[in-house]
């Protein structure tokens, strides 16, 4: 860890610190008030503390450097997926998994290759014509080959190997009509506010929890969501409901109005918020016809 941070460009004062804060520990366990006796660690960071994710994604920030240029890394705590365009004629990859291999033993992490997962992403056009199916990726981690998948959940959203969607709204569906059963359980021991914050928050922020991903759905796809607020409606209401209007009495957006409205607010703030990444910044472009909106009409009085 110190020989990482020293990489980084870590200050003498600030790896002697970190060096004393990593190094002793004491460890005892208090229930109530009754404890056990202290166990000794050489070296470590206590569960649940707070420079603990900190140090972490520190220590795996050197992941990057051993990649080539064309491969990207996107990581979040201890989960990874690496990324890279590939031919697919060569049978070759730009990236080798057993270099990640040796930096994981470098690094004395252990890399599980249970759960590292490879996936092929294309279009179904490109998947039939060039059979990408049965195609063999030869990607293993030393001694394991890698299980290839057809649909992968890097954190938000299910992706499958040919960008559809259906997989993704489908589990969305499933676990948002799980909660819906539960809820029709209890509305009539729930007045009308409170069953209508209990579906907001539970089932509504699913719906629009990072919908501009998967950003647009087909129609058959929205439909289906739609039914689910219309379901979630009829929960709150406890009549049934099929209908925009009574979407809007609840204060609710329909779905379509909903994804419009995120995908809206975000562009909003890559274009207008100094919080905005740098690396995600949109390209702005000016129209090249010259439009009517663009004159300034002029004033002329009689």
């Amino acid at each position: 860890m110190i020989t990482k941070l020293h990489h980084l460009g870590f200050s003498k004062n600030v790896l002697e610190w970190l060096a004393n804060y990593l190094c002793g520990w004491r460890h005892y366990v208090q229930i109530d008030d009754r404890k056990s006796s202290p166990v000794f660690s050489e070296f470590g960071i206590p569960q649940g503390s707070i420079l603990g994710p900190i140090l972490f994604n520190l220590y795996v920030a050197d992941l990057q450097d051993i990649l080539p240029p064309t491969v990207n890394s996107f990581q979040y705590a201890d989960d990874t997926t690496i990324c890279s365009a590939d031919h697919i004629s060569s049978g070759k990859h730009e990236c080798n998994p057993a270099s990640l291999g040796a930096w994981s033993n470098d690094s004395n992490l252990a890399l599980n290759s249970r759960k590292t997962k490879a996936i092929l992403i294309s279009t179904p056009q490109m998947a039939h014509v060039h059979s990408l199916g049965n195609l063999g990726l030869r990607l293993e981690i030393p001694g394991t080959p890698l299980e290839r998948i057809n649909v992968a959940k890097p954190l938000v959203a299910h992706i499958d190997s040919n960008l559809k969607w259906e997989f993704h709204v489908s589990s969305i569906l499933k676990s948002c009509y799980a909660t819906l059963r539960t809820l029709r359980k209890i509305r009539n021991f729930t007045d009308f506010k409170l069953r209508k914050h209990l579906v907001e928050t539970l089932i509504l922020s699913k719906i629009s929890y990072c919908d501009i991903v998967f950003y647009p759905l087909p129609k058959s796809l929205l439909a289906r969501l739609q039914r689910l607020q219309f379901a979630m409606a009829s929960v709150v209401t406890c009549k049934y409901v099929n209908s925009i209007s009574t979407i809007l009495d609840l204060g609710w957006l329909p779905v379509i109005e909903l994804r419009d409205y995120s995908l809206l607010k975000t562009i909003f703030k890559a274009l207008y918020s100094d919080n905005w990444p740098s690396y995600l910044n949109p390209q702005v472009i000016e129209p090249i016809r010259y439009l009517r909106s663009n004159v300034v009409p002029a004033m002329h009085h009689g």
